[in-house]
């Protein structure tokens, strides 16, 4: 029997009638922490004898603290695959946060955190082990506030309110278009038919009681968000 279980692929929806924001970068799939089936990853660099530094043990006691405070962390053990494989391989499916631990961060009891949305030195840090799940949790607040403030910035940069039809088209060419809609499903289908755009959702807060359909121009008393589908 197939099992089933949570994607990796995740969606912020900005409303009850979603917009949906599929957020991705260059790395892969960027997950909102507080989404994400995975929410930290532990990845250990090196595997001395079994009563080292940096122990399989170690390792998972590191894991096991986090675990334990409701946190959504595993190991990568794979045998066989250098750390900087796992680091590509899990930043591709969108794990926020990265766990190095390391024999001479361990003797000094500390590890690296390494943030997935701030690649490179920018994004680590060295914490000590004790406290740990504190500051991996509120690490993790921080991601999800960056980047639902970026997808937000996004998306406000990138939605427009036309005037008339023809900058309607304009801004369905490449974002989100907010414009009165009459709520005749066959005015919605002629402006599919001529510019691809469909209807995303219809804001619950609207600025404006009243106007008129961006396509047909009769009476309007909600404004819809329109977009093309990619």
């Amino acid at each position: 029997m197939r099992s089933r279980g949570i994607s990796f692929r995740r969606q912020a929806e900005v409303s009850e009638r979603a917009v949906a924001i599929e957020v991705e970068d260059d790395l892969g799939n960027e997950a909102f922490a507080d989404m994400e089936q995975l929410q930290a990853l532990a990845v250990q660099l090196s595997e001395l004898h079994a009563t080292g530094p940096s122990s399989p043990a170690e390792t998972n006691e590191d894991r096991d603290a986090l675990v334990v405070e409701g946190l959504r962390v595993r190991t990568d053990e794979r045998e066989g695959t250098s750390p900087g494989f796992k680091f590509n391989d899990w930043e591709m499916r969108g794990v926020p946060l990265r766990i190095e631990i390391g024999p001479k961060d361990l003797a000094k009891g500390s590890v690296v955190l390494a943030r997935r949305d701030k690649p490179g030195k920018e994004g680590k840090s060295f914490q000590p082990q004790q406290g740990l799940p504190a500051v991996v949790s509120k690490l993790l607040d921080e991601i999800q506030t960056a980047l639902l403030t970026r997808a937000r910035d996004f998306r406000d940069a990138n939605t427009k309110e036309p005037k008339n039809y023809d900058e309607f088209k304009a801004a369905v060419e490449n974002g989100f278009a907010l414009a009165f809609w009459c709520g005749d499903p066959e005015c919605e289908a002629k402006i599919k038919e001529e510019t691809k755009a469909t209807m995303r959702c219809i804001p619950l807060a609207q600025r404006e009681s009243s106007g008129t359909c961006i396509f047909c121009g009769r009476p309007s008393k909600e404004k819809g968000i329109f977009a093309r589908a990619y």
